[in-house]
């Protein structure tokens, strides 16, 4: 399995979704689509989409193996004004993503969970930003 197995698969579950892509801008499968690994560029147009690891342990049995990986990754749904606005969005990477599992180059997701979420509002050069974070479990070999 690849260090970033999960990474490739969030990106491309999301980016082939023409619900998702209609919503943030852009068109399906294409980087116009406005979803980030990490953090978005300086200037990106918003709303937009950023996927981060937050952790990721090794699943072991008995023995030096590692069977799987079982992290927690943030999907962050970030635009200006209210969170209505946002809300929609968020509400569509939790169908896309809940439940999902599929194969990427370098490994396997075998399974997707959503654990929980999370809110934030920022304010960055005198411009008001809100975020919703969904938080899901990926099981990836």
């Amino acid at each position: 399995m690849s260090e970033i197995t999960p990474d490739r698969w969030l990106y491309t579950k999301l980016a082939a979704d023409n619900t998702l892509a209609a919503m943030i801008g852009g068109s399906s499968g294409s980087s116009a689509a406005r979803i980030y690994s990490d953090i978005a560029p300086q200037g990106a147009a918003f709303p937009l989409v950023t996927l981060i690891q937050l952790s990721d342990q090794p699943v072991a049995g008995v023995g030096p193996a590692i069977i799987m990986w079982s992290g927690v990754y943030g999907v962050k749904v970030s635009g200006g004004g209210a969170y209505s606005a946002i809300e929609t969005i968020a509400d569509r990477v939790r169908v896309v993503l809940q439940a999902a599992s599929g194969s990427v180059t370098g490994g396997v997701v075998v399974a997707c969970t959503a654990e929980g979420r999370q809110r934030f509002t920022e304010i960055v050069d005198g411009v008001l930003y809100r975020t919703l974070v969904l938080l899901f479990r990926i099981y990836s070999q």
